[in-house]
Order: structure tokens, then C-alpha cells, then sequence
């Protein structure tokens, strides 16, 4: 272990059962504090090595820039990466610093390699294009529980886990669920979205075994990256020897994802796009991502099919999307979807006088201070146009070229009056 730094420690896994549940578990001491990270999995056997560990580890021991130490074997192609890996994240995120990893790298594993195929599935718009995207290649699909949906939530999880079952088994799939506790603990020590969802969900595909692939859809579309955890030059840097993962979709913008998708069974039975479920509703259909969603759909012509997200939307709830500021980034987004796919609909004509209203009063303010220069300047020259006139009278006058003689006297004397 390094000297002169408290290290942060990651104890030997352990792999338990608790009914049908496969349960992996391990001992995380930061800062003084021991965390017991696990992973409870219904329906898949989960791995015996800390892998899953170390990547719950890595970014709060970078964090607060102590050395991290395993016990037990790593596989030796991960820590071959993860200079790589730190590296990146160190150079887009200052706080987090580059340190040590002390573990022993594992031998290699035993032939066969593991068949299964897996993707990460939430029901929503990028996991569900991914999953039909490799649906010929995909055996699994995985769902994660205490991610977008706090464990605390019981009845929200069950109708979620309900609904992504029957998806899956529309899409001739197999479900594995996944219950875990490593995003409040990762959460602490840096943002979820922009610094640790990537990597939690690399942690989760390191927990299972029997996976020779595993699926992590994007977010963002290759025009859209910036950097975050979960990103095309980090994720896939989180692979084994066993597990290849591997982030996928960038090469679709989320409308373009919908529309490719949008006439597959299962997705207008089981599209997931809310995040706040008030009262646990499975989609909201008020929120700015639900309305968004069922302006596409009413776009498409696909209001019928699409019941979770029923009734026809009225265009009149549109405008509260336009008049969130940052939201109308996304509702220009639909507006350029939509007008090439559906440029006759009435969303489309909807969304481009919305966004016609909203730019007006921006560009007024921006055109206000020219027009101010252009009435001072109008102003100015009015009044450079009347002192001209008078000095051409003054000059003109009689009594002006009178005293030219005692003009030219006085500037004579001046010229010659001795310096003080």
C-alpha cells in the first residue's frame, strides 16, 4: 500500500444467495467511512471478481486523490486501460486526479468464453433503439434498479419491472434484473449524470458473468458529445478479457432513434421517457420530455398505437414547453425532425410558430441598441449640419472681415510673448 496517503480500500468479494437472487458484495473504506456496496440479481449468476468494485471505486478515490487498493485478482486488461481512463477524466474534470491502483492482475480466464449478449434496457427511447438495432445478436436485456428509479420507490420499480418484462418477452428476450446501492454511494463524490452514470453502468455489466458483450446505449448522438462518464472514448475502456463493452447509438439523434423505432410493437406498448412519475405513474404525459414525446407521436400518426402515452395531444400545451428556456433547445430539435419527416403536420407548424413567438422578443432587444446608435448618429449629424451653417454665417459677415487684421495681430504677439 502507497505511503503517506490513506488509501482507499476495496475488501475481497463476497457472492451470496438470498432466495432466487445471486448476491455479490464488498466492504468500500473511504475517507474513514465503510461502505457495503451490492449487487442482487434476479435471474443471471454474478461474477466472483472485483471488477464490479473497482469501477464503483475508481472515480470517488479520484476524487479525493487517494490511492485505491484491491484484494483480489483485476483482469489484466482492464488495469492496462485505466491509465487511459483516468487520464481522460482528469483532463476533462480538474477535480478528479490521477492515482494509483494497487491490485494484482488475474490469470487469464479458462476456456470457453462466455456466449450471452447483453444491453442495457430502461424502456426508454436509446436503450430500446439499441436493443432492436442488435436484436438478432442480443440474448439479454438488463434492467437496473436505483438508478433512474430510487430503491425506495417499491411500487414505482414493481410497475416499472412489470412492464420491461413483458417488453422484453414481446421482443423474444429474457429480463435480468439488477438491484444495487452504489449510486448514492458514487453520487457523493461527484455528479451522476455528468461524472459517474457511465461507469456505474460498467460496474453492473462487471458484476454478472456469462456475458460475452454488453450494450450501453448513448444519450447523444456523435454531434452532441461533450464530456461526460458515459462516453464513447471512456466506456468501453471498462472491458475484460471476458466482457466486451461497448457504447452504442451515437450515430442517431434521438428523434431519428423514435422514428426508426416507432412502429415496433413492444416500444408503443412500453416507451418509458418520464422521470418524474408523480404518484408513480409509469408516463406522466405533462411533463416537458412526456409532451415532447407526444408531439412526435401525434407528428407520426401514431397517437392510436402508442396507448401509455394517450390521450391526442393538444397543441395548446406546447406552449408551456416554448416558454422554458431550457427546453427549447429540445423543442427545436423536434421542429427539425419534423420538418423533414413530417413537414405537413400540424406540430410542425405548431412548434415553428412557437419558436417564431419565442425568438421574437430576443431579436428585438438584440436590434435595439443598433437602432439607438443609428437615431444618436442621426441626431449627431443633424447637429454638426446646423453649427456648419452658423459658422458659414459668422465668416461671411461684414464686422467678421473687419477685424481680420486684429486677428492676425494677436497671433503674432502670441507667437512671440517669452516663455515664463
Amino acid at each position: 500500500m502507497s505511503d503517506g496517503v490513506s488509501a482507499v480500500t476495496v475488501s475481497a468479494p463476497r457472492r451470496s444467495s438470498d432466495g432466487a437472487q445471486s448476491v455479490l458484495s464488498a466492504d468500500i473504506n473511504i475517507g474513514g467511512q465503510k461502505h457495503e456496496i451490492y449487487y442482487r440479481v434476479s435471474g443471471w449468476p454474478v461474477a466472483s471478481g472485483a471488477e464490479a468494485f473497482l469501477a464503483a471505486a475508481l472515480l470517488p478515490a479520484m476524487k479525493v486523490g487517494s490511492p485505491l487498493h484491491l484484494d483480489g485478482p483485476i483482469s489484466a486488461r482492464l488495469l492496462e486501460h485505466l491509465p487511459t481512463f483516468q487520464s481522460i477524466m482528469h483532463t476533462w474534470f480538474r477535480d478528479f486526479k490521477q492515482v494509483p491502483i494497487e491490485a494484482a492482475p488475474a490469470l487469464p480466464p479458462p476456456e470457453p468464453q462466455p456466449a450471452g449478449v447483453a444491453c442495457f434496457f430502461s424502456g426508454g427511447v436509446d436503450s430500446f433503439y439499441s436493443a432492436l438495432k442488435h436484436r438478432d445478436e442480443i440474448t439479454h436485456l438488463i434492467f437496473v434498479h436505483g438508478f433512474d428509479i430510487s430503491l425506495s420507490k417499491r411500487k414505482l420499480r414493481q410497475k416499472v419491472s412489470t412492464a420491461l418484462r413483458q417488453a422484453a418477452a414481446e421482443l423474444g428476450k429474457s429480463l435480468v434484473e439488477v438491484e444495487t446501492n452504489i449510486h448514492p454511494f458514487m453520487d457523493a463524490y461527484g455528479d451522476w449524470d455528468f461524472h459517474m452514470h457511465g461507469t456505474a453502468l460498467a460496474s453492473v455489466a462487471l458484476a454478472l458473468t456469462g456475458f460475452r458483450k454488453a450494450y450501453i446505449a448513448s444519450a447523444h448522438s456523435y454531434d452532441r458529445l461533450v464530456p461526460l462518464g458515459a462516453h464513447p472514448l471512456t466506456t468501453p475502456l471498462w472491458s475484460t478479457e471476458q466482457t466486451e463493452i461497448v457504447f452504442d447509438g451515437c450515430e442517431a439523434k434521438h428523434w431519428e432513434k423514435l422514428e426508426k423505432i416507432c412502429n415496433e410493437a413492444a416500444v408503443q406498448h412500453w416507451l418509458r421517457v418520464c422521470w418524474l412519475n408523480p404518484g408513480g405513474v409509469y408516463n406522466c404525459k405533462s411533463c416537458n420530455k412526456c409532451l415532447l414525446t407526444r408531439a412526435f407521436i401525434r407528428a407520426a400518426g401514431k397517437h392510436e398505437q402508442f396507448r401509455s402515452f394517450a390521450p391526442l395531444l393538444d397543441l395548446n400545451e406546447l406552449t408551456r414547453v416554448a416558454s422554458d428556456e431550457q427546453m427549447r433547445g429540445s423543442l427545436g430539435r423536434l421542429l427539425e425532425h419534423t420538418q423533414v419527416y413530417h413537414s405537413d403536420s400540424d406540430v410542425t407548424k405548431t412548434i415553428a410558430a412557437l419558436m417564431a413567438a419565442s425568438t421574437e422578443p430576443k431579436a428585438a432587444a438584440e436590434a435595439a441598441p443598433a437602432k439607438m446608435d443609428e437615431v444618436q448618429n442621426g441626431r449627431l449629424k443633424h447637429r454638426v449640419a446646423e453649427l456648419e451653417v452658423e459658422l458659414a454665417k459668422i465668416t461671411g459677415s461684414r464686422s467678421w472681415q473687419m477685424t481680420a487684421p486684429l486677428r492676425s495681430g494677436a497671433r503674432l504677439a502670441r507667437r512671440w510673448r517669452p516663455h515664463s
